[in-house]
Protein backbone atom coordinates (compact mmCIF):
# COMPACT_ATOMS: atom_id res chain seq x y z
CA UNK A 1 0.00 0.00 0.00
CA UNK A 2 0.99 3.30 -1.06
CA UNK A 3 1.91 6.05 2.01
CA UNK A 4 0.96 8.69 -0.30
CA UNK A 5 -1.84 9.77 -2.88
CA UNK A 6 -1.50 11.02 -6.41
CA UNK A 7 -3.96 14.26 -4.88
CA UNK A 8 -1.13 15.27 -2.24
CA UNK A 9 1.62 15.67 -4.66
CA UNK A 10 -0.96 17.75 -6.85
CA UNK A 11 -1.08 19.86 -4.75
CA UNK A 12 1.82 20.22 -3.88
CA UNK A 13 2.93 20.87 -7.33
CA UNK A 14 -0.26 23.82 -7.42
CA UNK A 15 1.35 25.00 -4.16
CA UNK A 16 4.71 26.04 -6.02
CA UNK A 17 3.45 26.43 -9.06
CA UNK A 18 0.80 29.23 -7.59
CA UNK A 19 3.62 30.19 -5.13
CA UNK A 20 1.96 29.95 -1.81
CA UNK A 21 -1.17 27.91 -0.11
CA UNK A 22 -3.71 30.94 -0.34
CA UNK A 23 -3.33 31.07 -4.14
CA UNK A 24 -3.19 27.24 -4.10
CA UNK A 25 -6.77 27.02 -2.45
CA UNK A 26 -8.49 29.58 -4.83
CA UNK A 27 -6.71 27.96 -7.93
CA UNK A 28 -7.87 24.38 -6.74
CA UNK A 29 -11.27 25.96 -5.20
CA UNK A 30 -10.55 24.58 -1.77
CA UNK A 31 -10.53 25.58 1.46
CA UNK A 32 -6.70 26.65 2.70
CA UNK A 33 -7.28 24.38 5.70
CA UNK A 34 -7.69 21.65 3.06
CA UNK A 35 -4.87 22.67 1.30
CA UNK A 36 -2.30 22.92 4.22
CA UNK A 37 -3.83 19.72 5.96
CA UNK A 38 -3.07 17.73 2.84
CA UNK A 39 0.50 19.35 2.41
CA UNK A 40 1.57 18.72 6.08
CA UNK A 41 0.50 15.20 5.93
CA UNK A 42 2.71 13.94 2.45
CA UNK A 43 5.36 15.90 4.16
CA UNK A 44 4.73 14.08 7.71
CA UNK A 45 4.77 10.64 5.67
CA UNK A 46 7.53 11.16 3.24
CA UNK A 47 9.83 12.01 6.54
CA UNK A 48 10.73 15.80 4.57
CA UNK A 49 10.33 19.13 4.69
CA UNK A 50 9.24 19.60 1.06
CA UNK A 51 8.02 23.62 1.22
CA UNK A 52 8.80 26.39 3.88
CA UNK A 53 7.62 29.28 4.89
CA UNK A 54 10.17 32.70 4.27
CA UNK A 55 8.23 35.60 5.21
CA UNK A 56 5.23 35.58 3.52
CA UNK A 57 6.98 33.37 0.63
CA UNK A 58 6.56 29.51 0.45
CA UNK A 59 10.00 28.37 -0.86
CA UNK A 60 10.39 24.85 -1.94
CA UNK A 61 13.22 23.27 -0.47
CA UNK A 62 15.92 21.09 -2.22
CA UNK A 63 14.24 17.91 -1.37
CA UNK A 64 11.34 19.09 -2.16
CA UNK A 65 12.39 20.30 -5.90
CA UNK A 66 14.23 16.62 -6.29
CA UNK A 67 10.41 15.06 -5.50
CA UNK A 68 8.95 17.28 -7.22
CA UNK A 69 10.83 16.83 -10.40
CA UNK A 70 9.82 13.44 -10.66
CA UNK A 71 6.14 13.47 -9.15
CA UNK A 72 5.44 15.87 -11.93
CA UNK A 73 6.32 13.19 -14.61
CA UNK A 74 4.07 11.14 -12.72
CA UNK A 75 1.33 12.97 -12.38
CA UNK A 76 1.61 13.63 -16.71
CA UNK A 77 1.30 9.85 -17.00
CA UNK A 78 -1.77 9.77 -15.20
CA UNK A 79 -2.92 12.84 -16.72
CA UNK A 80 -2.39 10.99 -20.07
CA UNK A 81 -3.64 7.75 -19.09
CA UNK A 82 -7.05 9.56 -17.95
CA UNK A 83 -7.28 11.31 -21.45
CA UNK A 84 -6.58 8.30 -23.14
CA UNK A 85 -9.34 6.63 -20.84
CA UNK A 86 -11.61 9.25 -21.51
CA UNK A 87 -11.09 9.60 -25.48
CA UNK A 88 -11.87 5.68 -25.72
CA UNK A 89 -14.96 6.08 -23.77
CA UNK A 90 -16.39 8.69 -26.50
CA UNK A 91 -15.42 6.48 -29.42
CA UNK A 92 -11.99 8.45 -30.07
CA UNK A 93 -9.09 5.79 -30.92
CA UNK A 94 -6.73 5.34 -28.63
CA UNK A 95 -3.46 4.60 -31.34
CA UNK A 96 -3.40 5.12 -35.32
CA UNK A 97 -1.44 2.66 -37.56
CA UNK A 98 -0.31 4.69 -40.31
CA UNK A 99 1.78 2.48 -42.86
CA UNK A 100 4.31 4.76 -45.05
CA UNK A 101 6.42 4.61 -48.49
CA UNK A 102 9.92 5.68 -47.16
CA UNK A 103 10.05 8.25 -50.17
CA UNK A 104 7.06 10.21 -48.99
CA UNK A 105 8.95 13.72 -47.20
CA UNK A 106 8.95 13.42 -43.71
CA UNK A 107 7.99 17.56 -43.46
CA UNK A 108 4.73 17.03 -44.70
CA UNK A 109 4.28 13.65 -42.25
CA UNK A 110 5.33 15.56 -39.01
CA UNK A 111 3.13 18.56 -40.01
CA UNK A 112 0.41 16.55 -40.29
CA UNK A 113 1.00 14.64 -37.14
CA UNK A 114 1.62 17.97 -35.16
CA UNK A 115 -2.28 19.58 -36.45
CA UNK A 116 -3.49 16.42 -35.17
CA UNK A 117 -1.96 16.18 -32.02
CA UNK A 118 -3.16 19.44 -31.13
CA UNK A 119 -7.35 18.04 -31.10
CA UNK A 120 -6.45 14.41 -30.27
CA UNK A 121 -3.05 14.65 -27.71
CA UNK A 122 -3.93 11.17 -26.07
CA UNK A 123 -3.93 9.74 -29.74
CA UNK A 124 -1.15 7.38 -31.00
CA UNK A 125 0.32 7.73 -34.17
CA UNK A 126 2.59 4.46 -34.87
CA UNK A 127 4.68 5.28 -37.95
CA UNK A 128 5.80 2.17 -40.13
CA UNK A 129 7.97 2.81 -43.10
CA UNK A 130 8.54 0.40 -46.10
CA UNK A 131 10.26 1.09 -48.83
CA UNK A 132 8.29 0.76 -52.76
CA UNK A 133 5.21 0.19 -50.52
CA UNK A 134 1.76 -0.52 -52.92
CA UNK A 135 -1.34 -0.56 -51.60
CA UNK A 136 -2.12 -4.24 -51.93
CA UNK A 137 1.03 -5.49 -49.52
CA UNK A 138 -0.60 -6.99 -46.34
CA UNK A 139 -0.58 -5.39 -43.11
CA UNK A 140 -2.44 -4.43 -40.39
CA UNK A 141 -3.03 -0.50 -40.23
CA UNK A 142 -5.51 1.87 -40.57
CA UNK A 143 -3.76 4.55 -43.10
CA UNK A 144 -1.49 4.04 -46.12
CA UNK A 145 0.63 5.68 -48.05
CA UNK A 146 1.47 4.30 -50.97
CA UNK A 147 1.86 3.98 -54.61
CA UNK A 148 -0.39 2.74 -57.31
CA UNK A 149 -0.39 -0.91 -58.71
CA UNK A 150 -1.21 -1.96 -62.15
CA UNK A 151 -2.56 0.85 -62.36
CA UNK A 152 -4.83 1.03 -60.25
CA UNK A 153 -5.89 4.09 -57.83
CA UNK A 154 -6.16 3.07 -54.86
CA UNK A 155 -7.16 6.47 -52.79
CA UNK A 156 -6.77 9.73 -53.64
CA UNK A 157 -3.56 11.16 -54.71
CA UNK A 158 -1.33 13.26 -52.23
CA UNK A 159 1.07 13.98 -54.43
CA UNK A 160 4.46 13.20 -56.60
CA UNK A 161 7.86 13.15 -55.22
CA UNK A 162 10.13 14.01 -57.97
CA UNK A 163 13.67 11.39 -58.34
CA UNK A 164 16.84 13.06 -60.00
CA UNK A 165 19.68 11.27 -61.23
CA UNK A 166 22.60 12.46 -58.50
CA UNK A 167 26.28 11.97 -57.74
CA UNK A 168 28.74 13.04 -55.41
CA UNK A 169 30.58 15.77 -57.00
CA UNK A 170 34.12 13.94 -57.35
CA UNK A 171 32.16 10.50 -58.77
CA UNK A 172 33.81 9.84 -61.69
CA UNK A 173 30.82 10.14 -63.72
CA UNK A 174 31.75 14.29 -63.59
CA UNK A 175 35.71 13.20 -64.33
CA UNK A 176 34.68 12.82 -67.92
CA UNK A 177 34.58 15.18 -70.78
CA UNK A 178 30.74 14.20 -71.35
CA UNK A 179 28.60 17.40 -71.54
CA UNK A 180 25.50 15.18 -71.07
CA UNK A 181 24.81 11.35 -70.40
CA UNK A 182 22.25 8.79 -72.20
CA UNK A 183 21.06 5.72 -69.76
CA UNK A 184 23.40 3.37 -71.08
CA UNK A 185 26.68 5.33 -70.39
CA UNK A 186 25.71 4.99 -66.60
CA UNK A 187 25.63 1.26 -66.99
CA UNK A 188 29.30 0.46 -66.17
CA UNK A 189 28.78 2.74 -62.68
CA UNK A 190 27.59 1.35 -59.52
CA UNK A 191 24.08 2.37 -58.76
CA UNK A 192 21.88 2.72 -55.58
CA UNK A 193 18.76 0.54 -55.67
CA UNK A 194 15.65 0.40 -53.65
CA UNK A 195 14.52 -2.86 -52.95
CA UNK A 196 10.87 -3.62 -51.83
CA UNK A 197 10.09 -4.12 -47.94
CA UNK A 198 7.79 -6.94 -48.53
CA UNK A 199 10.06 -8.62 -50.88
CA UNK A 200 12.29 -11.22 -49.39
CA UNK A 201 16.30 -10.96 -50.54
CA UNK A 202 16.51 -14.66 -51.51
CA UNK A 203 13.01 -13.89 -53.94
CA UNK A 204 15.08 -11.31 -55.70
CA UNK A 205 18.63 -11.51 -54.89
CA UNK A 206 19.07 -13.14 -58.28
CA UNK A 207 17.61 -10.49 -60.14
CA UNK A 208 19.71 -7.24 -58.81
CA UNK A 209 22.80 -7.06 -61.64
CA UNK A 210 25.98 -6.99 -59.89
CA UNK A 211 26.45 -2.53 -60.38
CA UNK A 212 23.89 -2.31 -58.51
CA UNK A 213 23.90 -1.73 -54.38
CA UNK A 214 20.38 -2.44 -52.30
CA UNK A 215 19.08 -0.39 -49.68
CA UNK A 216 15.61 -0.25 -47.39
CA UNK A 217 15.64 3.33 -47.33
CA UNK A 218 16.31 6.47 -48.82
CA UNK A 219 18.15 8.26 -46.35
CA UNK A 220 20.44 4.96 -46.98
CA UNK A 221 20.42 5.84 -50.38
CA UNK A 222 21.30 9.09 -49.34
CA UNK A 223 24.10 8.37 -47.31
CA UNK A 224 25.68 6.30 -50.20
CA UNK A 225 25.40 8.56 -52.22
CA UNK A 226 26.71 11.32 -50.50
CA UNK A 227 29.63 9.08 -49.02
CA UNK A 228 30.80 8.97 -52.81
CA UNK A 229 29.74 5.12 -53.01
CA UNK A 230 27.37 5.28 -56.15
CA UNK A 231 24.93 7.25 -58.06
CA UNK A 232 21.41 7.72 -57.92
CA UNK A 233 17.39 8.77 -58.34
CA UNK A 234 16.70 10.20 -55.28
CA UNK A 235 13.87 11.94 -53.90
CA UNK A 236 14.33 15.64 -54.68
CA UNK A 237 13.28 16.75 -51.11
CA UNK A 238 15.71 14.78 -49.58
CA UNK A 239 18.89 15.82 -51.57
CA UNK A 240 17.92 19.47 -51.99
CA UNK A 241 20.40 20.82 -49.47
CA UNK A 242 23.14 18.49 -50.94
CA UNK A 243 22.98 19.80 -54.10
CA UNK A 244 22.35 23.69 -52.94
CA UNK A 245 25.63 23.34 -51.41
CA UNK A 246 27.58 21.68 -53.94
CA UNK A 247 28.32 18.42 -52.41
CA UNK A 248 25.80 16.19 -54.74
CA UNK A 249 25.08 17.06 -58.43
CA UNK A 250 22.38 16.29 -60.74
CA UNK A 251 23.79 14.09 -63.83
CA UNK A 252 23.04 15.86 -67.20
CA UNK A 253 21.12 12.58 -68.60
CA UNK A 254 19.72 13.10 -72.35
CA UNK A 255 16.82 13.14 -72.58
CA UNK A 256 15.76 14.69 -69.54
CA UNK A 257 15.77 11.90 -67.18
CA UNK A 258 13.13 13.07 -63.85
CA UNK A 259 10.62 10.29 -62.84
CA UNK A 260 7.69 11.24 -60.81
CA UNK A 261 6.16 8.76 -58.53
CA UNK A 262 3.03 9.36 -57.28
CA UNK A 263 1.58 8.29 -53.71
CA UNK A 264 -1.85 7.45 -52.55
CA UNK A 265 -3.65 7.42 -49.05
CA UNK A 266 -5.35 4.13 -48.84
CA UNK A 267 -8.01 4.11 -45.94
CA UNK A 268 -8.79 0.55 -44.34
CA UNK A 269 -12.19 1.07 -44.13
CA UNK A 270 -13.44 4.70 -44.07
CA UNK A 271 -16.75 3.63 -43.01
CA UNK A 272 -15.95 1.95 -39.47
CA UNK A 273 -13.17 4.85 -39.11
CA UNK A 274 -13.37 6.96 -35.87
CA UNK A 275 -13.23 10.29 -35.76
CA UNK A 276 -9.22 10.55 -34.90
CA UNK A 277 -8.53 8.61 -37.81
CA UNK A 278 -11.09 10.36 -39.99
CA UNK A 279 -8.96 13.46 -38.81
CA UNK A 280 -5.26 12.34 -39.34
CA UNK A 281 -6.20 11.75 -42.97
CA UNK A 282 -7.71 15.08 -43.60
CA UNK A 283 -4.64 16.42 -41.92
CA UNK A 284 -1.94 14.33 -44.21
CA UNK A 285 -4.22 15.52 -47.32
CA UNK A 286 -3.84 18.61 -46.27
CA UNK A 287 0.10 19.00 -45.44
CA UNK A 288 0.36 17.68 -48.81
CA UNK A 289 -1.82 19.74 -50.88
CA UNK A 290 0.13 22.58 -49.32
CA UNK A 291 3.55 20.78 -50.07
CA UNK A 292 2.56 20.13 -53.59
CA UNK A 293 1.27 23.59 -54.00
CA UNK A 294 5.17 24.66 -53.50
Amino acid sequence: MFKTTLDQWFVFKTIVQQKGYSAAAEYLNRSQSTISYSMAKLQSQMGLQLVQMEGKHCVVTASGKRLLEMAQSILSDFEYLEQVANGISNGIEAQIKLSMDNIFPKDVLFQAITQFSEKFPATEVVVDEHIRLLFSDTQNYDLRIATSEDGLIPGPKLLEVRLLPVAHKEHPIFQSEQSSYVLSDLSKYKQIFYKRSFVDDDDSENSVPRRIWSVHSVESAVSAVKANLCFGCLPWHSIKELVESGIVRQIPVEPKLEIDIPLYLVEKNSLAQGPATQYLAQMIKDAASEYQAH
